[in-house]
């Protein structure tokens, strides 16, 4: 009897968090549609349209990782993301830095340039569009418990027998449900959130890319050292030995170039 209490405490936890992960989205649909039934014009529509796909499309690799944890978390499963890396930039002689798309006058300015590029051709992007709109069905499973103990509340508070009858089968729902009802959410994300070996592989090539970026950088730095190096140690070589003849010439006699008779 403890262990199941604990079972379904710690489930109905688990719960209400998959619940609210899972239906954020929805809910800013809905709170857009509501918005744009509420000032009664059409010309709402279009701008409440774009914000909502907007916060949609921003949150969706957040809402992603977080349900990665969840279930690494909560069931040991290691979901990869597949994630693109942002690759190196590079200063220019010039003093732009180059991104491998365009120069830029500073480097955070060529890494968000690079970043934003990276994020509309990344293919994790858009499979983490597409489980935004499977992660309901998780958020709808999850708010069964919730659900139960709000129908719960509100029928053991009527005074009426079939108002409590009804809020004790909500109750009883409540407490069946809640160690299963989160766990909809780690098949869901071994499914459809997963990197797939496409993913794995261009991950591994960033990486490789990135690395030889690094080693080319470092490379041409030490280079230009070496470079500075020398250049400044054969001047100063130079220099002094135009001094030594300098001071010999000052210092030897004249040469006589008439001939003696």
């Amino acid at each position: 009897m403890g262990s199941w209490a604990r079972s379904a405490g710690a489930g109905f936890l688990r719960a209400c968090v998959v619940g609210a992960v899972g239906l954020a989205v929805p809910a800013g649909w809905a709170a857009g549609v509501a918005l744009v039934i509420w000032w009664h014009s059409p010309w709402t529509l279009l701008p409440v349209g774009i914000w909502v796909c907007l916060g949609t499309f921003l949150a969706s690799r957040p809402i992603c990782r977080l349900v990665r944890y969840l279930v690494a978390r909560w069931t040991g499963t290691v979901v990869a993301g597949g994630y693109r890396r942002i690759g190196a930039v590079t200063r220019m002689s010039t003093g732009y830095w180059w991104n491998g798309h365009s120069y830029e006058r500073s480097q955070q300015r060529a890494r968000e340039d690079l970043e934003l590029r990276l994020r509309f051709t990344d293919p994790a992007t858009w499979r983490d569009l597409r489980f935004m709109a499977i992660l309901p069905l998780a958020g709808l499973a999850a708010a069964v418990p919730p659900a139960g103990v709000v129908v719960a509340v509100l029928g053991l508070t009527q005074p009426t027998a079939p108002a409590r009858v009804v809020g004790v089968l909500g109750a009883l729902v409540a407490v069946a449900a809640a160690p299963y009802a989160w766990r909809p959410l780690a098949p869901l994300a071994v499914r459809f959130l997963r990197a797939t070996p496409e993913m794995l592989l261009a991950d591994r090539v960033d990486e490789l890319l990135a690395q030889r970026a690094d080693t080319t950088v470092a490379q041409a730095a030490e280079i230009r050292r070496i470079e500075r190096d020398l250049h400044d140690g054969a001047q100063a070589r130079l220099v002094a030995l135009g001094l030594a003849l300098a001071t010999a010439e000052r210092l030897w006699p004249p040469i006589r170039t008439g001939r003696g008779r």
